[in-house]
Parts: C-alpha cells; structure tokens; sequence
C-alpha cells in the first residue's frame, strides 16, 4: 500500500489548515483507497479542522455541543465550522476546483446525506472511508476501534456507495419519515367526534387522541375524512372548528419529495428500476395504484394541488399533520405543547418507511484526516450522540444501544412532556433509502431523482398518468445515455 503523505500530528503541527497549505503540504490527488491510516493519535495533539455545512441553525448547534465534548479528549484540537454557500454539492465542485490551485479552500470534514452523497462520490470529492472502517474494526484498542453491531445495519449502509459499498458518509443519525401532528386540533375534533357517539378511526395512544405507532394508510385515511368534516364544519357533531377551515388543508405531504413516494411506490410492488438489468419498470399498474394513492389525497382536499401555492401550514399551526422526518425540537419551538408525532402509515403487506442519514465525510485531499478521523470516530461514541442530542437532534441516534427515548438524552425530555418519540424508533425493518438509481453510475442520481419527482406532479397535476410516465421514462432513458 503507497503512502501518499505523512500527516505528523505531534510537535510542529500546531498549526491551522490555512497555514499548513502555504507550505504546500496539501499536493495530492485523491488517494482512492491507496492510502495508509494512522488511527493512534495522541489525544495531546495540536491541530486545526474545519467542518463544512449546509446550514446553520439546528446542524451548527449540534456541531458545537459535539465540538465542545470532543475537545474534553482533544483539547488542543481546534475545530472550526463554515457554512458552505447554497446549491451546498455544487459549491463544493466550485471549491474542489479552487482547491486544486489554492489549497485549502475545501474543509476537512464535509457534511452530506444518503441522498446528496452520490454525486459527491462519482466527482472524487468525498474520500472512500473503508481503510478507516477496516483498520478499527480490526483494533483491538477498546478508545479507537469499530464495533459494527453495535448500529444500526439499516442505518449504517445507508453511509455506503450504492447503500452496499464501500463506506464514504458517516451516519450521525437514523432518520425516517415520520406524521408530525398537531396534537390539539386532533384533540379538538376528536372529542367532539367521540361525545357524539363514533369510534375512533385509529387506535390512539393511551390518554391522548394521538394515533399510535403501526397506525396503517387506511386508517389514516379515515382519520383525514373525519379530520375534513371538522375542518369544513358540515355534520352535525362539529361544534367548533377552525376559522375559515373549509379554505385549509389538512397535511403537508411533501408526495414529490423521494422519502414519501419512493416508499408508497414500493409498498404498492412499483420498483421503477430491475436492479438486475437496469430496465426501467415505471409503465405498471403497481405505479398508477401508487399515483392512485397519492392523488386522493389532493382529489378529497387532505392535501393541496400541485399547482396551489397554499400548503396545510403545520409549522404555522394550521395544519393536522405532516409527512416529514425533522427533529421533534424544531416543531415543538414552533407549535409547543400543541405538539406530538405518530409513525409513518404502514401501507399493504410489504410497508415501507422512507429513510436516510444525515452524517459527515472527510475531503478527499485533506492533509489532516487522521485527525478527521478522530472526529468521526467520537461522533459515533455514547458521548459523542449525547452531545448532538444536547445540541437539538431529537431522532434516534445510530447505536442500537441508545434506541430508546425515554432513557437517552435524544428522546428523554420529550417523552416525560408526552411526546411519542418512539416513533423514531417504531418499524427498522420496514426503512428502505431511496435506492432505485444505484444500478447506474451515481453521477446519473440527480437526474433520475428528479424525473421521478417530476413524474409525481406530473401525474398528480394536469397530465394523465400514461403520459407522464412516457415523459419520465424518456427523461430517464435521456439520463441514463448521458
């Protein structure tokens, strides 16, 4: 194996990324997987990282409780983050290139997802991680080494080239789609429903009007007709209900986003792509069951159209529900204790729950990634989880051994408030990434991504289903030959 350069991380090296560069330390190409590892770090060393984000706001809080803990092994570490412009993956392609003639433009360590991470991959941005995986799952160090066991496989490979490569992401929680509620309005109407003499149409949590986990597609549809009655004022048992709510939808459903059609498509039998021969399988009946599926939701007003520029308003506390998988404390701080969040709907005999990571990679040329390294590795760490936790994630963390929310940083203030926080938790088995693309080369990703998505509000728009899937597949088909 060629080592391409030395990183000495004792002594001289107490010096920043920026100053490092000027003495023209930062030459090389990507190193692939041809590259050596030094995972004994002293925890006395001195040296400077920079974190690239997306955003600020609840990503940046987290990273400074994460910093601020890892500076108690690493204290002479510093640890800087900036905010990279948006579009986040084409600004990194602007600072690769610059990177070239001006080293150190890029940061150490990259933010990305399970989704961005593709592109990022096929341009040689994000270093191929595996070298780092196999030498500390192979430690016997109990401070530096990997026990795989211990996280979340399903969560894990999502980190992974085509979700079963080679490890370039590293997941700093599991994320799924989850039904943000809001607890009041459920609360409001169904009273009202129930005073009147009817059963509930889900089975809620004990002392609350709040579905519980495992709630299936038919329920929650019985739940927004009810829900719609109530917002309309049109039975008999409704003696309040929102102002002008006939002129409000119920659920912001995000149906174009791929972490809530992929999963609808797929537990109607769509898979869209053969992931033995990369023939397209868009032209379905188990595809038009799917878009069936989603339309109804605009065609009986649960949702708005495409073409509205309304939505059901859930952060501004309007709406009854939400599709989405963000953190339960960005809509407490909104909606407050009008808050709570019950799992996804389990659709058919083979439901599926969208999901994907959010998580870091080390920049492919940095000279400082064995000490990115360290910096990934404690992320991983019961201390390291907590202190994200501290700093706002309130979703399941990636170790298995923290799971539940009632006894871990994550969930445990939230679940003493009632907050279902076991919805985060509630169905591993039935995540599935958005995976259909990985037959092809990942730098095709995007464009099937977004074709897919255009097929959604096609369909669900002003186009009949044949013809919006003969114009996604020509979209596909154009993509696929580029």
């Amino acid at each position: 194996m060629k080592k391409l350069f030395t990183i000495l991380l004792t002594g001289l090296l107490g010096v920043s990324l920026f100053a490092a560069t000027a003495c023209n330390r930062n030459t090389v190409t990507n190193p692939g997987t041809d590259y050596e590892v030094n995972l004994d770090i002293d925890y006395d060393t001195t040296g400077t990282l920079d974190i690239g984000i997306t955003s600020e706001g609840t990503e940046k809080n987290m990273l400074e409780s994460l910093i601020e803990e890892y500076n108690q092994i690493y204290p002479n570490v510093t640890v800087n983050i900036e905010q990279i412009p948006e579009p986040y993956n084409n600004s990194l392609v602007t600072y690769y290139q610059a990177d070239t003639s001006t080293p150190g433009t890029m940061p150490d360590i990259l933010m990305s997802n399970s989704e961005d991470m593709h592109p990022l991959i096929s341009s040689g941005i994000l270093l191929d991680l595996q070298p780092y995986i196999d030498a500390a799952t192979a430690s016997d160090d109990s401070t530096r080494n990997l026990v795989l066991t211990d996280y979340y496989e399903e969560m894990w490979i999502l980190g992974q080239e085509d979700f079963d490569g080679d490890q370039y992401v590293i997941p700093r929680s599991a994320d799924r789609v989850v039904t943000h509620i809001n607890q009041k309005i459920f609360t409001d109407c169904f009273s009202q429903y129930t005073a009147a003499g009817y059963d509930l149409p889900f089975t809620p949590i004990d002392g609350t009007y709040v579905p519980a986990n495992g709630w299936t597609w038919q329920e929650f549809l019985d739940t927004c007709e009810v829900l719609r009655i109530y917002y309309d004022g049109s039975a008999d048992w409704v003696t309040s209900s929102p102002n002008n709510g006939e002129n409000l939808y119920l659920i912001d459903s995000y149906l174009s986003w791929e972490a809530v059609y992929y999963p609808i498509f797929r537990s109607n039998g769509a898979t869209l792509i053969d992931q033995e021969t990369g023939a397209l399988t868009i032209d379905s009946d188990a595809t038009r069951t799917a878009l069936e599926m989603m339309e109804e939701l605009i065609d009986k007003r649960y949702a708005a159209p495409f073409s509205s520029s309304s939505q059901a308003n859930y952060e501004g506390g309007q709406g009854a529900m939400m599709f989405q998988s963000a953190y339960a404390s960005r809509w407490v701080a909104s909606l407050g204790d009008d808050y709570n969040l019950t799992s996804f709907p389990l659709i058919g005999s083979t439901p599926y729950i969208g999901t994907g990571v959010a998580g870091y990679g080390i920049y492919s040329r940095s000279p400082n990634r064995d000490l990115a390294w360290t910096f990934l590795r404690f992320m991983l760490t019961e201390d390291g989880q907590n202190a994200l936790a501290r700093g706002g994630m309130t979703t399941n963390p990636l170790r298995r051994d923290m799971s539940d929310p009632a006894t871990n940083e994550w969930g445990q203030e939230y679940v003493e408030a009632g907050i279902n926080m076991a919805a985060y938790t509630y169905g591993t088995e039935y995540c599935i990434p958005c995976d259909f693309f990985t037959y092809y080369d990942t730098g095709k990703y995007a464009d099937l991504l977004t074709a897919v998505s255009t097929l959604v509000t096609d369909a669900l728009g002003s186009m009949t289903y044949s013809d919006a899937i003969a114009k996604c597949i020509d979209s596909m088909n154009y993509a696929i030959a580029q």
